[in-house]
Protein backbone atom coordinates (compact mmCIF):
# COMPACT_ATOMS: atom_id res chain seq x y z
CA UNK A 1 0.00 0.00 0.00
CA UNK A 2 0.91 3.47 -0.77
CA UNK A 3 0.49 6.84 0.94
CA UNK A 4 2.12 9.81 -0.62
CA UNK A 5 3.80 8.02 -2.54
CA UNK A 6 6.18 5.91 -0.21
CA UNK A 7 5.65 2.21 0.56
CA UNK A 8 3.86 1.35 4.00
CA UNK A 9 3.71 -2.52 4.32
CA UNK A 10 0.64 -3.86 6.82
CA UNK A 11 1.37 -7.27 8.18
CA UNK A 12 0.86 -10.08 10.68
CA UNK A 13 2.66 -9.73 14.24
CA UNK A 14 4.30 -12.88 13.13
CA UNK A 15 5.87 -11.45 10.26
CA UNK A 16 9.48 -9.62 11.10
CA UNK A 17 9.94 -5.54 11.23
CA UNK A 18 11.44 -3.60 8.93
CA UNK A 19 11.55 0.11 7.34
CA UNK A 20 7.75 1.85 7.10
CA UNK A 21 5.99 -1.30 8.22
CA UNK A 22 3.14 -1.58 10.30
CA UNK A 23 2.79 -4.66 12.71
CA UNK A 24 -0.74 -5.68 13.77
CA UNK A 25 -2.18 -7.94 16.22
CA UNK A 26 -4.19 -11.14 15.09
CA UNK A 27 -6.63 -9.33 11.40
CA UNK A 28 -7.94 -11.16 8.24
CA UNK A 29 -5.81 -10.21 5.43
CA UNK A 30 -8.82 -9.70 3.81
CA UNK A 31 -9.55 -6.68 5.41
CA UNK A 32 -7.08 -5.11 3.45
CA UNK A 33 -7.04 -6.73 -0.11
CA UNK A 34 -7.95 -4.11 -3.17
CA UNK A 35 -7.85 -0.92 -1.28
CA UNK A 36 -5.72 1.70 -0.57
CA UNK A 37 -4.71 4.52 1.93
CA UNK A 38 -7.02 7.29 0.93
CA UNK A 39 -5.92 9.99 4.03
CA UNK A 40 -3.59 10.05 7.02
CA UNK A 41 -4.47 12.78 9.54
CA UNK A 42 -3.93 12.86 13.01
CA UNK A 43 -2.00 9.67 13.45
CA UNK A 44 -4.78 7.74 11.87
CA UNK A 45 -4.66 5.98 8.30
CA UNK A 46 -8.07 6.06 6.39
CA UNK A 47 -8.49 3.16 4.16
CA UNK A 48 -10.69 3.36 0.56
CA UNK A 49 -12.68 0.17 2.02
CA UNK A 50 -13.94 2.71 5.34
CA UNK A 51 -11.55 0.72 7.83
CA UNK A 52 -9.13 3.28 10.09
CA UNK A 53 -6.02 2.63 11.93
CA UNK A 54 -4.88 4.41 15.04
CA UNK A 55 -1.19 4.74 14.95
CA UNK A 56 -0.75 6.56 18.36
CA UNK A 57 0.49 4.63 20.41
CA UNK A 58 2.54 2.61 18.02
CA UNK A 59 6.44 2.16 18.17
CA UNK A 60 9.10 3.46 15.30
CA UNK A 61 11.24 0.02 14.47
CA UNK A 62 14.24 1.36 13.37
CA UNK A 63 17.39 -1.15 12.11
CA UNK A 64 20.59 -1.46 14.24
CA UNK A 65 23.56 -1.75 11.84
CA UNK A 66 26.84 -3.44 13.29
CA UNK A 67 30.26 -3.34 12.11
CA UNK A 68 30.96 -6.48 11.28
CA UNK A 69 35.27 -7.45 12.22
CA UNK A 70 35.68 -10.86 12.24
CA UNK A 71 39.16 -13.00 10.88
CA UNK A 72 36.75 -14.42 7.42
CA UNK A 73 33.13 -15.43 7.35
CA UNK A 74 32.22 -18.95 7.03
CA UNK A 75 29.55 -19.17 4.15
CA UNK A 76 29.08 -22.94 4.70
CA UNK A 77 25.69 -22.61 5.54
CA UNK A 78 24.60 -19.74 2.69
CA UNK A 79 26.13 -21.99 0.27
CA UNK A 80 24.09 -25.08 1.42
CA UNK A 81 21.07 -22.70 1.36
CA UNK A 82 21.86 -21.35 -2.37
CA UNK A 83 22.37 -24.78 -3.55
CA UNK A 84 20.54 -25.12 -7.00
CA UNK A 85 19.09 -21.80 -6.58
CA UNK A 86 21.10 -18.97 -8.03
CA UNK A 87 18.69 -16.88 -10.86
CA UNK A 88 21.29 -14.83 -11.78
CA UNK A 89 24.07 -15.52 -14.05
CA UNK A 90 27.74 -16.35 -12.39
CA UNK A 91 29.10 -14.12 -15.14
CA UNK A 92 27.98 -11.30 -14.36
CA UNK A 93 27.99 -11.67 -10.62
CA UNK A 94 31.82 -11.76 -11.27
CA UNK A 95 31.68 -8.82 -13.25
CA UNK A 96 30.06 -6.93 -10.36
CA UNK A 97 32.54 -8.59 -7.66
CA UNK A 98 35.78 -7.27 -9.53
CA UNK A 99 34.62 -3.68 -10.46
CA UNK A 100 33.33 -3.51 -6.56
CA UNK A 101 37.05 -4.93 -5.24
CA UNK A 102 38.67 -2.65 -7.66
CA UNK A 103 36.99 0.61 -6.28
CA UNK A 104 36.01 1.34 -9.85
CA UNK A 105 32.58 3.47 -9.37
CA UNK A 106 32.28 3.30 -13.27
CA UNK A 107 32.11 -0.12 -13.62
CA UNK A 108 30.56 -1.29 -10.63
CA UNK A 109 27.41 1.38 -11.61
CA UNK A 110 27.97 -0.35 -15.10
CA UNK A 111 26.85 -3.93 -13.62
CA UNK A 112 24.66 -2.48 -11.13
CA UNK A 113 22.36 -0.89 -14.20
CA UNK A 114 22.73 -4.47 -16.03
CA UNK A 115 21.14 -5.93 -12.40
CA UNK A 116 18.14 -3.38 -11.75
CA UNK A 117 14.97 -4.81 -13.05
CA UNK A 118 16.35 -8.27 -13.88
CA UNK A 119 14.17 -10.99 -13.84
CA UNK A 120 10.34 -11.25 -12.89
CA UNK A 121 8.07 -11.20 -10.27
CA UNK A 122 7.10 -8.13 -7.93
CA UNK A 123 10.66 -7.71 -7.25
CA UNK A 124 12.71 -8.51 -9.68
CA UNK A 125 15.73 -10.77 -8.90
CA UNK A 126 18.57 -8.36 -9.67
CA UNK A 127 16.49 -5.91 -7.17
CA UNK A 128 16.77 -8.20 -4.55
CA UNK A 129 20.17 -9.41 -5.07
CA UNK A 130 21.56 -5.62 -4.96
CA UNK A 131 18.94 -5.21 -1.32
CA UNK A 132 21.21 -8.07 -0.25
CA UNK A 133 24.85 -6.56 -0.98
CA UNK A 134 23.55 -3.18 -0.25
CA UNK A 135 22.26 -3.98 2.91
CA UNK A 136 25.61 -6.47 4.35
CA UNK A 137 27.97 -3.75 2.69
CA UNK A 138 26.63 -1.58 5.73
CA UNK A 139 27.68 -4.18 8.19
CA UNK A 140 31.24 -4.55 6.39
CA UNK A 141 31.44 -1.06 5.72
CA UNK A 142 34.92 -0.45 7.56
CA UNK A 143 36.57 -2.12 4.95
CA UNK A 144 37.44 -0.30 1.85
CA UNK A 145 35.56 -1.44 -0.93
CA UNK A 146 32.46 -1.50 0.93
CA UNK A 147 32.23 2.20 2.37
CA UNK A 148 33.32 2.95 -1.41
CA UNK A 149 30.73 1.55 -2.93
CA UNK A 150 28.04 3.03 -0.73
CA UNK A 151 29.37 6.45 -1.28
CA UNK A 152 29.70 6.06 -4.58
CA UNK A 153 26.91 3.93 -6.10
CA UNK A 154 23.93 5.41 -7.80
CA UNK A 155 20.91 3.49 -8.39
CA UNK A 156 18.52 4.60 -11.68
CA UNK A 157 15.06 3.96 -9.36
CA UNK A 158 13.02 4.51 -12.97
CA UNK A 159 14.63 1.07 -14.23
CA UNK A 160 12.60 -1.13 -11.88
CA UNK A 161 9.13 -0.79 -10.14
CA UNK A 162 8.08 1.01 -7.32
CA UNK A 163 8.18 -1.49 -5.17
CA UNK A 164 11.75 -2.76 -5.63
CA UNK A 165 12.70 0.86 -5.83
CA UNK A 166 11.39 1.88 -2.11
CA UNK A 167 13.13 -1.74 -1.08
CA UNK A 168 16.27 -0.16 -2.75
CA UNK A 169 15.86 3.31 -1.06
CA UNK A 170 15.93 1.64 2.12
CA UNK A 171 18.92 -0.31 1.37
CA UNK A 172 20.89 2.58 0.21
CA UNK A 173 20.90 4.18 3.66
CA UNK A 174 21.01 1.19 5.93
CA UNK A 175 17.62 0.79 6.31
CA UNK A 176 17.52 -2.91 6.88
CA UNK A 177 15.05 -5.50 7.74
CA UNK A 178 15.13 -7.17 10.42
CA UNK A 179 15.13 -11.08 9.15
CA UNK A 180 18.10 -9.49 6.53
CA UNK A 181 19.99 -7.89 9.48
CA UNK A 182 19.83 -10.89 12.03
CA UNK A 183 20.88 -13.34 9.02
CA UNK A 184 24.40 -11.22 8.44
CA UNK A 185 25.30 -10.97 12.28
CA UNK A 186 24.20 -14.85 12.76
CA UNK A 187 26.28 -16.06 9.47
CA UNK A 188 28.96 -13.68 10.31
CA UNK A 189 29.72 -14.17 14.12
CA UNK A 190 28.84 -18.14 14.02
CA UNK A 191 25.72 -17.88 15.95
CA UNK A 192 23.61 -20.51 17.33
CA UNK A 193 20.65 -19.78 15.89
CA UNK A 194 22.01 -18.61 11.79
CA UNK A 195 19.96 -21.52 10.66
CA UNK A 196 17.05 -19.94 11.84
CA UNK A 197 17.53 -16.54 10.14
CA UNK A 198 18.73 -18.06 6.86
CA UNK A 199 15.57 -20.15 6.52
CA UNK A 200 13.38 -17.78 7.40
CA UNK A 201 15.15 -15.35 4.67
CA UNK A 202 14.93 -17.68 1.93
CA UNK A 203 11.00 -18.33 2.59
CA UNK A 204 10.28 -14.68 1.96
CA UNK A 205 8.61 -14.26 -1.44
CA UNK A 206 8.61 -17.23 -4.64
CA UNK A 207 12.94 -16.30 -4.91
CA UNK A 208 13.06 -12.84 -2.91
CA UNK A 209 14.70 -14.66 -0.32
CA UNK A 210 17.23 -16.84 -2.26
CA UNK A 211 18.44 -13.85 -4.33
CA UNK A 212 18.59 -11.63 -1.52
CA UNK A 213 20.65 -13.99 0.09
CA UNK A 214 22.37 -13.93 -2.76
CA UNK A 215 23.55 -10.71 -3.12
CA UNK A 216 24.51 -11.46 1.20
CA UNK A 217 26.85 -14.09 0.26
CA UNK A 218 28.58 -12.19 -2.58
CA UNK A 219 29.04 -9.23 -0.44
CA UNK A 220 30.65 -12.17 2.41
CA UNK A 221 32.89 -13.33 -0.69
CA UNK A 222 34.49 -9.82 -1.61
CA UNK A 223 34.54 -9.60 2.50
CA UNK A 224 36.73 -12.61 2.97
CA UNK A 225 38.77 -11.52 -0.19
CA UNK A 226 39.78 -8.27 1.14
CA UNK A 227 40.52 -10.34 4.80
CA UNK A 228 43.15 -12.32 2.77
CA UNK A 229 44.87 -9.42 0.77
Amino acid sequence: MTASNRLISIVHKKFFNGPNRIVLNDFPISLFQNCEIVKFKEDKLFFSNGITINIKNSKRWNSSVKKICVGEVDTTAVLYYLKNHLFIKPSIIEKFKVAVKSQNKKSFNCNVNKLLGLGFGLTPSGDDFLIGFLSASHFFSELPPFGFFLKNVRIDYSKTNFFSAEYLRYAIVGRVSEVITNTIVSVSEKESDAKLWLTNLVNIGATSGYDTLFGILTAMEIYNDCKHC
